[in-house]
């Protein structure tokens, strides 16, 4: 499983856009 703080990075980066 990938680092819960890059799926937040990623998450908050489309929120972002």
């Amino acid at each position: 499983m990938h680092n819960k703080t890059m799926v937040i990075q990623l998450y908050l980066a489309e929120l972002g856009m």
